[in-house]
């Protein structure tokens, strides 16, 4: 099961993913990013902390998001401190914390 919250502060999109991400449930994301896309958000953070299992639809499907978001002008970061964060570096932007993203915008 996949649970999405999401939270706008300061011109950011904080997207926080909690279970495990799988194509069956991944249509939850779809709904998030097209609300990213009819309000026109500049900036997106995906929070991978409370990610329990990924697969790598899902990390093709963050990948192509990301590529994207760089053709429209938009950023998009991920933040996480666990080990899913390896399969998005040197492609994404990580960061360590909600937080740093403030920082880096």
């Amino acid at each position: 099961m996949l649970d999405v919250n999401y939270e706008f502060r300061k011109g950011i999109l904080f997207v926080r993913l909690l279970g495990i991400v799988k194509p069956s449930n991944i249509t939850k994301l779809n709904g998030v990013f097209n609300i990213i896309n009819q309000a026109g958000i500049k900036a997106v953070v995906i929070n991978l902390d409370n990610i329990k299992a990924i697969d790598a639809y899902f990390i093709d499907y963050l990948l192509k998001y990301y590529d994207y978001y760089q053709e429209d002008d938009k950023k998009m970061f991920i933040c996480s401190s666990n080990c899913f964060k390896s399969k998005f570096e040197h492609h994404i932007p990580i960061i360590r914390s909600e937080i740093d993203a403030f920082n880096v915008i």
